[in-house]
């Protein structure tokens, strides 16, 4: 038969066992099979006597500070303290529970105001907010196995004393109303319509403006005529030369050219001043400066996507809606989003109108200077 290693003589004493939970130190131990040659080989040197548990434990006990003054003794009922379980990502769980101290809502009224959509209650950020902390799947299949293992252990007579985090009931709660990710969607897609519907109307009023200024105004052509001919005598017998028309994005090159024989003159300012002189009716171009500028603050590529948003988001409340199943009168989905979806969805195709309007102005005006 094999022959069995000797045990090996450690100093541990055998502490007594903690009342309450402490704070924990963190060290890492050493195997017993690497004890045997170092200093933690053979009999204890000290006594269990030698030292002072209780005051080990009030130093380091995990609730310290916790404690009211004068409150020495604790009744049973007091130190059998309910522990909180955590079953979902402790970061996440960690977010959604200060999250709740801030908006001062129990999940029961904030699920009661999605219900009724309520939107003296429920802002952007808070709809948001919810939105990502609608539990997922996975999260709802580990709170429920949760659960069950629980349940199992009190019927087997274990510690009932254990409770799921804030974070773990709220979603639990959360669960509860039906098609709730899609209900928080509805109420935020009718959050941000407004200002989005607002923001694009402005930005398609904007350049409506200032490419019909530009049709509007002939003095922008009589300008670029005139730099053609001083542009067509600088270039004389070169291959630049003899130009019978320019792109507009060569306007941007007159401040680039500076006067040898004077560097403070440019291109641009010659022209300007020779206008002024010459053609002075021809300076009510700056009439329409300011609206071009604000034309040209306007971006194309975010109205485009501004009207997608707004098509989309309709669309989706079209085709949600019908599908939410009401749990009773205080829920109002249905009530809600039906009404508004019928009244807002015709301003939505105004708007798209209005742009492919533009749009046409656009294509006029490049197409007027060559573009």
């Amino acid at each position: 038969p094999m022959m069995q290693a000797p045990a090996v003589k450690s100093r541990k004493l055998p502490v007594p066992k903690a009342e309450v939970k402490l704070q924990g130190f963190h060290w890492v131990k050493l195997p017993v099979r690497k004890i045997n040659g170092t200093m933690w080989e053979g009999d204890p040197r000290f006594s269990n006597e030698e030292f002072a548990w209780d005051e080990i434990t009030s130093m380091f006990r995990s609730d310290a500070g916790k404690e009211k003054a004068g409150s020495k003794e604790k009744s049973g009922e007091e130190k059998q303290k309910k522990k909180v379980a955590t079953v979902i990502d402790k970061r996440r769980g960690q977010n959604l529970c200060i999250w709740l101290q801030t908006v001062k809502k129990s999940p029961t009224e904030l699920c009661q105001d999605v219900l009724a959509v309520n939107f003296k209650s429920l802002n952007l950020e808070i709809v948001r907010s919810l939105l990502q902390f609608c539990p997922t799947a996975e999260e709802l299949e580990l709170i429920r196995e949760w659960r069950v293992a629980n349940e199992k252990k009190q019927d087997g007579g274990a510690d009932s004393s254990l409770l799921l985090s804030p974070a773990e009931c709220f979603m639990e709660t959360m669960n509860s109303v039906p098609q709730v990710k899609d209900r928080l969607k509805l109420i935020e897609t009718k959050l941000v319509h407004s200002t989005r519907m607002e923001d694009t109307r402005k930005d398609i009023g904007t350049m409506k403006s200032a490419l019909s200024a530009l049709i509007e105004s002939g003095e922008l052509e009589k300008w670029m005529e005139i730099i053609l001919h001083i542009g067509n005598f600088i270039n004389t017998g070169t291959a630049r030369g003899n130009c019978d028309g320019f792109k507009l994005s060569s306007l941007g090159r007159l401040a680039d050219m500076k006067s040898r024989a004077n560097p403070r003159v440019t291109m641009l300012s010659y022209v300007y001043t020779f206008v002024e002189k010459k053609f002075p009716d021809l300076l009510k171009l700056a009439d329409i400066e300011d609206i071009l500028k604000l034309g040209t603050g306007v971006d194309v590529t975010d109205v485009e996507k501004s009207i997608a948003s707004l098509k989309q988001g309709m669309d989706f409340v079209a085709k949600v809606t019908g599908t939410i199943k009401e749990l009773d009168s205080g829920d109002k989905c249905q009530e809600v989003f039906l009404a508004w979806e019928k009244d807002n969805s015709p301003s939505v195709d105004i708007v798209k109108d209005d742009w492919d309007n533009v749009l046409s102005l656009h294509r006029r005006i490049c197409q007027r200077f060559g573009e």
